[in-house]
């Protein structure tokens, strides 16, 4: 019993002054962080409250800024960059009694961060001090970001240029980060809830789930990207990023990589949008399929430069069997390359070959190129039941019957 009493008198102490220490650098801590947003950041910081604890984030002493903003750049006033209900910067003990407080984490919560670009090429996130614009030795505080963990956050991004938009629901980001000289390394774990991508109001991704690995560095002097091989699952799809992202003055400079390499056709087809989702969830998917995609180049309008795009997808012992029907779609095989230069569809070129599958007792093969805007050059060789194709591949929308038989040939401009 005596045991218990001291250790019960130990614990309650350790708590007690877990509470109590807080108080006598609060006001020395707020001066701080107010020094952090003058020191780091151009536009408008504001919080209603702030709250020194070792609690918040145990065993870390963390100051919280409730509901806090930071603005977005100049050209666009009245709009936030970030708006959270709490963000949270972790504070080395050691660094109290020295000379420089040090912030050492960041932890952000319940957030809004809205990345924005507008017609013109101008970023509302172009809110950060240059490294030589920012204070040296006369600074009381130091930002050495080792840990950063976000939770139940939204971001959207959204380029008035390119007429990309991107939502992503209730992301969470837990890794390290090395920050030096205005260079952040990340190294961390992401999940993202629903993701919802658009281009020209096209919506390629719908509200499918992501997760991934990330080591990616950011340039905020050159307002640069940098993927050193991010590695991630859209829904069920596995594929890697490496490359760059820069964003110099009225422009964007792309040398981005994607690549999917001996992954499962099943899974790539997991991207599908909502109004296929019933077709995939009753279709029976096999195969396998390698991904490259690559847009490398400038976008520079004024200059009416824009980056190349390529693609090729390639697929092999595919089968698909709609509704689990008595003839499935077999060997499916295929490789299709796209090239579009400068993003121009008038340069567009597509090349399909080696397509291939069988069917029942029937086939179809073939070989298609064709260039923009009117040069195709291409041959077929099919024998197929229209019905049993319809039934196999679940083309409900499409009224087939009859036997088609086809040996063909197109070569010519049109």
């Amino acid at each position: 019993i005596k045991v218990l009493k001291i250790s019960g008198i130990t614990l309650g102490s350790v708590a007690a002054l877990l509470y109590i220490t807080p108080h006598f650098f609060k006001d020395t801590i707020t001066k701080s962080v107010n020094e952090i947003a003058k020191d780091y950041v151009k536009s408008k910081v504001s919080f209603e409250s702030v709250n020194l604890s070792f609690y918040k984030h145990f065993p870390n002493l963390t100051v919280t800024l409730d509901n806090s903003k930071i603005g977005a750049s100049e050209h666009f006033p009245n709009q936030n960059f970030i708006e959270a209900k709490e963000i949270a910067l972790g504070i080395d003990l050691f660094s109290l009694f020295g000379d420089k407080i040090t912030f050492n984490q960041l932890y952000l919560n319940k957030a809004e961060i809205f990345v924005k670009m507008d017609s013109l090429g101008n970023q509302n996130f172009d809110i950060f001090i240059s490294d030589e614009e920012q204070p040296k030795d006369d600074s009381s505080t130091n930002l050495a970001f080792d840990k950063i963990l976000v939770t139940n956050t939204n971001l959207l991004y959204a380029d008035e240029k390119t007429k990309v938009k991107l939502q992503a629901t209730n992301l969470s980001y837990d890794g390290l980060v090395n920050f030096i000289n205005n260079k952040i390394d990340l190294v961390a774990n992401a999940s993202i809830e629903k993701v919802l991508f658009t281009m020209d109001d096209v919506v390629y991704i719908d509200q499918k789930s992501l997760k991934g690995d990330l080591n990616t560095s950011i340039d905020l002097n050159d307002l640069a990207l940098t993927f050193n091989k991010d590695n991630w699952v859209l829904e069920k799809f596995p594929f890697s990023v490496n490359g760059k992202i820069a964003f110099p003055e009225n422009e964007m400079v792309f040398d981005l990589h994607v690549t999917s390499i001996n992954n499962k056709l099943v899974d790539l087809l997991s991207v599908v949008p909502k109004s296929y989702q019933s077709w995939y969830d009753n279709t029976t998917i096999e195969g396998n399929s390698n991904i490259n995609f690559s847009l490398v180049g400038k976008l520079n309008d004024s200059l009416k430069m824009s980056p190349n795009l390529n693609l090729d997808v390639q697929v092999s012992n595919g089968l698909l069997n709609y509704k689990k029907g008595p003839h499935p779609i077999k060997n499916l095989s295929f490789d299709t390359k796209i090239l579009l230069p400068n993003l121009n569809p008038d340069s567009l070129k597509i090349s399909v070959s080696d397509f291939n599958f069988n069917l029942n007792e029937g086939f179809a093969k073939g070989n298609l190129n064709y260039i923009a805007p009117t040069t195709i050059q291409a041959n077929i060789n099919a024998k197929l039941d229209l019905g049993t194709l319809k039934q196999a591949s679940g083309l409900d929308k499409f009224d087939m019957k009859g036997l088609l038989e086809l040996d063909g040939e197109v070569n010519g401009t049109y």
